[in-house]
């Protein structure tokens, strides 16, 4: 297939940094109308299926940065969003504290534990106090977040300051200061890392150390999340309770895929995975999926329409509907597949921070989906 698409896919095939963009994404720039006040009469060509019981039925909760950060995590606007994920069927949040890196090169990982405006200690606690009124679990999964909006599976830290010495010494204390938070408030499960490929395939010894200093720190369970086509490298799952993946996997190569092409994608993705937890007897926890409200929005789910084709970029819930559909149908077939944490919901649900064509699903038919799959 010698098409503009195809020729795109080969392309974006030689790039890694397709993942999520954490809380500090600049929004889609479209220039499509704002989705309607409700989501649009369901009509897919498949049922939903409930996920069984103990799947973990997850949403990464994002903290609104807009205003100061005045209607992020704990706040009033917080809560009632959290009150509808709750409605959704939702039963866990996962929450994002961040530290932040100059660039890919730098030894050196920064964090304010006081950030005003940001995910500070007391805004996270009672982040996590609000969920636990609601009934909800909790995920804690630091990040980080790298200037210029650099991908941090390619950090390589520069020898002349230190190199990964210094780079997991200065982790390790933005890391280990969250656990002991984790620890404090009970928190349900810890992330220990997110796309940190450059490491995770070659830095067994200062990972092996760095989850030690943790389990002395936190007792619940820890995993990390590989990006999309990382898993497969990660040298520690042996030390660790889950294997975590942040699912953003094409699965077609076609702008307007059928149901039925989806779902085989899906199939095809998940096989990898399947094999990594019969391997090392461990469930997996996709740490992070979504898709975008827009055609071929299944091409290449974590890459911002900014940076697709422009025939890629129409709005079109309905194709981000029948993506959801095929990855819970499939994934509710699937016993050693614990959990799923859809990318994303933000604390401001009048948010626009992402534009109209970003991941959430609410007010979307994607949202109607995941109350199927999701529902009480």
């Amino acid at each position: 297939m010698n098409t503009p698409i195809a020729r795109w896919l080969v392309a974006l095939a030689l790039l890694t940094t397709v993942s999520s963009c954490g809380g500090g994404c600049s929004g889609s720039g479209a220039t499509s109308p704002e989705p309607t006040a409700a989501p649009a009469r369901l009509d897919l060509p498949v049922p939903i299926a409930p996920l069984p019981e103990a799947t973990q039925r997850g949403v990464c909760l994002a903290h609104n940065w807009q205003l100061g950060g005045i209607n992020g995590y704990g706040s009033d606007d917080s809560l009632e969003s959290k009150k509808e994920l709750v409605r959704l069927g939702v039963r866990w949040v996962s929450l994002t504290p961040f530290a932040w890196q100059k660039s890919v090169t730098s030894a050196r990982v920064g964090y304010d534990p006081e950030m005003v405006a940001g995910e500070n200690d007391d805004r996270l606690t009672r982040e996590i106090q609000q969920a636990r009124q609601l009934g909800l679990k909790v995920m804690l999964k630091p990040h980080i977040w790298i200037n210029h909006s650099e991908w941090r599976g390619h950090i390589e830290p520069d020898p002349a300051e230190g190199g990964w010495d210094t780079w997991f010494a200065t982790y390790s204390a933005f890391i280990l200061h969250h656990a002991r938070l984790a620890e404090e408030h009970q928190v349900d499960a810890f992330v220990i890392g997110v796309e940190l490929a450059s490491s995770s395939r070659s830095q067994r010894a200062r990972w092996v150390a760095l989850i030690d200093a943790a389990r002395a720190a936190y007792s619940g369970p820890i995993t990390y999340a590989a990006n999309w086509n990382e898993a497969e490298q990660v040298v520690f799952w042996d030390k660790l309770d889950w294997i975590g993946g942040q699912f953003f996997a094409p699965l077609t190569d076609q702008l307007d895929p059928s149901y039925a092409e989806l779902e085989a994608g899906v199939e095809r993705q998940l096989r990898g995975y399947e094999a990594l937890s019969v391997q090392h007897d461990k469930p997996v926890v996709f740490t992070e999926f979504g898709f975008k409200a827009i055609r071929a929005t299944a091409l290449s789910p974590g890459t911002w329409p900014e940076h697709l084709p422009d025939e890629a970029k129409r709005y079109d819930e309905r194709s981000q509907a029948l993506a959801y559909a095929a990855v819970l149908n499939v994934a509710a077939q699937k016993p050693w597949l614990r959990g799923l944490y859809v990318w994303k919901w933000f604390t401001d649900v009048d948010t626009d921070e992402e534009g109209p064509l970003g991941f959430s699903p609410r007010r979307r038919e994607a949202a109607r989906v995941l109350s199927r799959a999701f529902g009480p």
